[in-house]
């Protein structure tokens, strides 16, 4: 079992360091981070316009990553906190507000 994060707001959680994408990959792991990224939270990901920033990453992050992150919602306030979840478990209050 693994833990990643369920992104909400996306202001806790180290983008590249920290299991954000839906396989539980930590970016840092696969791939080299450009120095000036380095430390960023996701909700930097994202430009002003509330949508992810493409440019940021685009031109460096493989394709499969890049096409995990378009599968995803960008973080936003309305969705609540980032949440620490363990792989297999469904109890969390974002699952139940789904049911």
């Amino acid at each position: 079992m693994y833990s990643y994060w369920s992104v909400g707001d996306g202001r806790k959680i180290d983008a590249w360091n920290e299991a954000w994408l839906d396989d539980g990959v930590i970016i840092n792991e696969r791939v080299n981070i450009p120095p000036h990224l380095l430390g960023m939270k996701v909700i930097e990901l994202v430009d002003s316009d509330g949508k992810w920033n493409w440019s940021l990453i685009t031109n460096w992050l493989p394709i499969e990553m890049i096409k995990k992150i378009a599968a995803m919602l960008p973080p936003r306030d309305e969705h609540g906190r980032d949440e620490r979840m363990v792989a297999g478990d469904f109890v969390s209050t974002k699952g139940m507000k789904i049911l």
